[in-house]
């Protein structure tokens, strides 16, 4: 949980960040529509832009939203 408040917020240092190797795959396969999700924090933020940079780099238009986990069916309140 590399930019959870609940994991040990090594961020972009940590191995599990994921996004490197989500952004090759984006940029192999070249998919019409891709969907993600974070936690709603000041890391998480700042994560998205650094993301929305990269998509857009990749002529990907980007929006986000700040979403109740519950409110999608999920058993908890987390923003998403």
């Amino acid at each position: 949980q590399p930019f959870s408040v609940a994991g040990k917020r090594k961020g972009e240092s940590d191995e599990r960040h994921l996004w490197p190797e989500f952004a090759r795959l984006i940029g192999e396969c070249r998919p019409s529509i891709v969907f993600g999700e974070q936690v709603a924090s000041k890391d998480g933020r700042l994560w998205l832009a650094g993301i929305r940079a990269d998509l857009e780099a990749m002529a990907y238009a980007v929006g986000a939203a700040d979403l109740c986990a519950a409110g999608v069916g999920a058993p908890h309140i987390r923003q998403r």
